[in-house]
């Protein structure tokens, strides 16, 4: 059976002026072993009262909508009397289809998603070091590192410099990804990621009672 939550819904609320709330919504679909979260095929389950035959996150068309409280005192949800704001978005952006599929040309994206691709176990014994430098050391009452990671001394800069032979297990990591680190790669480029349609902006009005 398929994953019941298809997509990511996280809300950014940005600024507040006056009566006016700016908010940032990411929406990005959710990979699993049953969909590989591809926004140019149709999803495993298409919302209600949907065309099943077209709903592919590139070309959907969604609605969003807020519901505001006016307090703190109870934890939101659907079943409180909230003001319920139409932030509207109901239309298929029109450049995010094509920048979609320029980036499957870009990248080597897999067709399938692995248990592997979805969870890394961390490995214990493989740490990074870190080099304290003297401005950081001079800036408080600092006597010798905590960790065995952190290092004064130019041990750093030796296995830097350092010519070792090369590793004969060494094996080059495949160029292939999944759908999850391209979303990575277009969140890192905020206007890319707003014309994928992953980061939606809108304003909320508030009504001017609500901080009475």
């Amino acid at each position: 059976m398929f994953d019941q939550y298809r997509f990511s819904l996280l809300p950014f609320p940005q600024r507040q002026r006056q009566n006016e709330l700016d908010l940032h919504v990411l929406i990005i679909p959710q990979i699993s072993l049953q969909w590989n979260g591809d926004p140019l095929l149709e999803t495993p389950i298409p919302p209600p009262g949907s065309n099943p035959d077209h709903w592919a996150f590139a070309t959907s068309k969604i609605g969003f909508e807020a519901r505001v409280l006016d307090s703190l005192d109870d934890f939101p949800a659907q079943a409180l009397p909230a003001t319920i704001k139409s932030l509207g978005g109901a239309a298929a952006l029109p450049k995010a289809k094509a920048l979609f599929e320029e980036l499957k040309v870009k990248f080597k994206i897999k067709n399938t998603v692995a248990v592997s691709d979805l969870s890394e176990k961390v490995d214990s014994k493989r740490y990074i070091k870190k080099y304290l430098t003297r401005t950081y050391r001079n800036a408080f009452h600092f006597t010798s590192p905590r960790v065995r990671e952190a290092v004064v001394d130019d041990s750093y800069h030796c296995a830097v410099k350092e010519h070792k032979q090369a590793n004969p297990n060494f094996k080059q990591t495949s160029d292939e990804m999944t759908w999850g680190k391209a979303y990575a790669f277009a969140l890192r480029h905020p206007y890319l990621a707003e014309q994928l349609g992953l980061i939606r902006k809108f304003t909320i009005e508030l009504d001017p009672g609500m901080y009475e």
